[in-house]
């Protein structure tokens, strides 16, 4: 399947209050050709979350693959670096028909863009569907939340399985502050490093509690320090 890499199309919205793709060009060009009729649908926060996930997962393998390979990547999987070419391609396996994909992915689009307002999570995606963050931005990203899903036992894709949508929130899932010190050592190597005294200034003042000489109830949302995480590491 031969992907569109150019730049912005303009196409007509349909059914749905029209939004700004454009925001996204990359992206809206794999899925739609100059002067398109598109009819997008918002899809329910747990079939969009469980794509999400889905992908994360699917990138994460796709890198590790790359870096056990001994030889030099071909072109085609380094065109699968730009995030929204990878993302069209990983639905691409799971629909086949070239006009499923397209609509699943403006499905995905759409919904990414309404819920982005009200749920963290899908801001983050907004960000790298837009290639506001990059690629290593992209990398650091799923790195630490391979830590966080390994040392903790945090199943992010199960967090979604029982959730059914309106009027239903997810589960929130949290970590102490010493889990979230633990986390960060792994991640930057030691709490010596500037990045890592760097990081936990920049996530102590959003978390919740307080520590006192007898006990440190402080605690963050997990979403909360993958954010702050991938902010910390995009302004370094």
């Amino acid at each position: 399947m031969k992907l569109r890499t150019e730049g912005f199309v303009q196409v007509r919205i349909a059914g749905v209050e029209p939004f700004d793709y454009t925001v996204y060009p990359r992206f809206s060009s794999l899925i739609a050709n100059r002067g398109d009729t598109v009819k997008p649908k918002l899809r329910p926060l747990s079939w969009l979350m469980k794509h999400v996930e889905d992908i994360y997962d699917a990138r994460f393998e796709h890198e590790k693959n790359e870096v056990e390979r001994e030889d030099e990547s071909p072109a085609f999987d380094l065109i699968l670096l730009i995030f929204p070419i990878f993302v069209v391609r990983k639905v691409g396996t799971n629909v086949g028909l070239k006009s499923l994909l397209d609509q699943t992915c403006w499905d995905i689009l759409y919904s990414v863009n309404t819920y982005r307002r009200d749920y963290l999570e899908l801001e983050i995606v907004a960000r790298f569907l837009q290639e506001f963050y990059d690629h290593d931005d992209l990398l650091f990203y799923l790195y630490v939340r391979s830590v966080i899903s390994k040392v903790l036992h945090v199943n992010f894709k199960n967090r979604w399985v029982k959730f059914d949508g309106p009027g239903r929130q997810p589960r929130s899932q949290w970590m102490s502050f010493r889990e979230a010190a633990h986390i960060a050592r792994i991640v930057f190597g030691s709490d010596s490093d500037d990045m890592y005294r760097d990081f936990i200034l920049l996530i102590t003042p959003q978390m919740i509690g307080s520590k006192t000489d007898a006990t440190d109830t402080r605690r963050i949302d997990i979403t909360e320090y993958l954010h702050l995480s991938v902010v910390g590491y995009h302004q370094s």
